[in-house]
């Protein structure tokens, strides 16, 4: 399960609405073992850094025991819990001072080629872009604040993320290789696990065009530990960002020695000769030097008897944390996201209906669009599921309700329409400028959700899941406030 725990935040603004300072406690129920409880507190904190440019910042954090079941590594690793506290509280901070939380936020996050107050070092960001996106795609301006005569409201979060995190003193590395037959066929091997993400097939696709040669000719062995190189493993929105890059330097070092072999046999200088659609070119004319085909022909040929073997490994440039200053480079890339949703409340049942969710995701570049979207919506969903259904129940150290008879999840019939949008920063350490993109979708949807049920009826949802009682209470208590 995911860590429960409590956060207390305060937050400070000047009057031109500029963050000057923050004040964060958190108090994580980590179970009975330590697990991941000391990274998970540490990757929730950074977060934060990430999304919003504050200088004056004391954190707090605390993972304490109990016993209960363990708290481990989960989808957001962190992220959902403090994009919910953060966010909400933006919306609140906001709305103190009078302004717009779309312009707030604005005012205040980070931007592309800056150093973070906790030194992470970050190179591209689009998060500007995502929330002119979002907001645009939304009509936020015809609905904030203009629609709670019939109950419904619209709210945002914001999020950030790590492509790999470098948490403790140890290497972030990922190994590939490329083997091309003399048939023609290639051999993709790399450490990678592909869990259902999709990564055998855009680290397939990132060999296929760097080689210039038709996606069906490579064939992927992944995740076999006899046969493939080393990879840290998939986790921390990884795989695409650091075993991606890998793979393309496997693909140019394997490209290289077919080319320095056709350049030999011709007398031509390597460097002006490139692989493209399947034939060797000259860059310089655009002729057609050969065929891919006859390339490798001449590879292993009597002349020559070269076996292509392309290695490659990649280590982004990083450092560890210190866990008392929170300062450290964790992340090679950040990647950013805004999200917003719509819902419409009703008074009289406690229900919560989510019209709909729009997502603007900052992922480099997207290198299969649909394997992104596909990334983004089942993240909207897995949000949708802490937001209003699970809930872990525990009695005595026992857990009450250990079955899908009494633990809810989301089904068909609750999730709204969505639209994922694109915002492609381009990367300068990412394979061909892309990032990561597993979790940064599920941090801010809990935050969207109830900054939209605040704008809907006016009550602040402070506990995760949203539930119809829950809902009734806080309407109950903003009557008797009223009165």
């Amino acid at each position: 399960q995911k860590h429960p725990w409590l956060v207390t935040v305060r937050m400070g603004a000047n009057s031109h609405g500029a963050l000057m300072a923050a004040k964060i406690k958190i108090i994580a129920d980590g179970g009975a073992y330590c697990s991941y409880g000391p990274t998970v507190l540490a990757a929730a904190t950074m977060r934060i850094f990430m999304v919003y440019n504050i200088k004056n910042l004391k954190i707090s954090g605390y993972r304490v025991y109990t016993n209960t079941p363990i708290s481990g590594a989960i989808r957001g690793f962190g992220g959902v819990q403090s994009g919910f506290s953060i966010e909400s509280h933006m919306d609140m901070l906001a709305d103190g001072i009078g302004m717009d939380p779309i312009e707030f936020r604005l005012k205040n996050i980070t931007g592309p080629n800056m150093v973070t107050t906790n030194k992470m070092i970050i190179s591209s960001n689009g998060l500007r872009e995502c929330i002119e996106k979002v907001t645009e795609a939304c009509d936020w301006k015809n609905k904030y604040r203009k629609q709670s005569h019939i109950c419904r409201g619209i709210g945002i979060g914001i999020a950030a993320d790590v492509m790999g995190s470098k948490m403790y003193k140890s290497h972030e590395s990922a190994g590939s290789i490329i083997k091309i037959e003399e048939d023609g066929s290639v051999y993709l091997f790399t450490g990678a696990a592909d869990t259902g993400q999709g990564s055998n097939t855009v680290l397939s696709q990132i060999a296929a065009h760097e080689l210039g040669v038709d996606f069906n000719r490579i064939k992927c062995t992944s995740a076999d530990t006899e046969i493939t190189p080393f990879d840290t493993g998939s986790f921390a929105s990884r795989v695409t960002f650091i075993s991606g890059n890998a793979t393309l330097l496997a693909a140019k070092d394997a490209k290289k020695q077919i080319l320095e072999i056709v350049a030999n046999e011709l007398k031509l200088d390597a460097e002006i000769l490139d692989i493209q659609a399947e034939e060797v070119i000259n860059k310089d004319s655009g002729s057609v030097v050969m065929t891919f085909s006859k390339a490798l022909e001449l590879c292993y040929s009597f002349n020559y008897g070269k076996q292509i073997i392309g290695t490659g490994s990649f280590n982004p440039r990083t450092t560890p944390i210190d866990f008392r200053t929170g300062e450290g480079n964790v992340s090679g890339s950040y990647g950013f996201e805004a999200q917003v949703a719509e819902v419409e409340v009703n008074k009289e049942t406690g229900e919560i209906t989510v019209l709909k969710l729009w997502d603007a995701h900052d992922i480099g570049k997207a290198i299969n669009p649909q394997s992104v979207e596909g990334q983004i919506e089942g993240s909207l969903i897995m949000g949708l599921g802490y937001t209003f259904f699970e809930d872990l129940k525990m009695r005595n150290g026992k857990v009450m309700n250990a079955n899908f008879a009494n633990y809810k999840v989301p089904r068909s019939i609750n999730i709204p329409p969505m639209e994922s949008i694109f915002v492609e920063t381009k990367d300068p350490q990412g394979p061909y400028g892309a990032k990561g993109m597993g979790e940064a979708a599920l941090l801010p949807t809990s935050a969207a959700i109830a900054n939209a049920v605040f704008d809907a009826v006016g009550i602040r949802l402070k506990e995760l899941p949203f539930t119809p009682d829950k809902i009734i209470k806080a309407l109950k208590e903003q009557e008797l406030n009223d009165i």
